[in-house]
């Protein structure tokens, strides 16, 4: 079974502000590159999901919060987001 992480698309795409949140997410991605050779032929993967629903996005006013889950959800192809239980099925390969 792959060994999953999670990193972020603010690791290559950065937003204005949150500044740690980007790092942490280009990080992930990088720790995952080193294992991924080190454990080959095991799969190691990070997964950059976009906007999830969660408390990471408490501290926007509602209007603000609404406006960035409804823009992430009309760029993607089914026209909708998710939750975080919804992506913890679909990593779990």
């Amino acid at each position: 079974m792959p060994d999953t992480t999670d990193a972020g698309t603010a690791g290559g795409r950065p937003l204005p502000g949150p500044s740690v949140v980007s790092a942490l997410c280009g990080a992930m991605e990088s720790l995952t590159r080193a294992p991924a050779l080190e454990l080959a032929p095991l799969r190691v993967m990070a997964v950059a999901p976009g906007v999830v629903r969660t408390e990471l996005w408490r501290e926007l006013p509602g209007a603000e919060r609404e406006g960035l889950y409804g823009a992430a959800a009309g760029s993607l192809p089914v026209g909708r987001g998710a939750g975080p239980r919804m992506w913890r099925r679909r990593i779990c390969i």
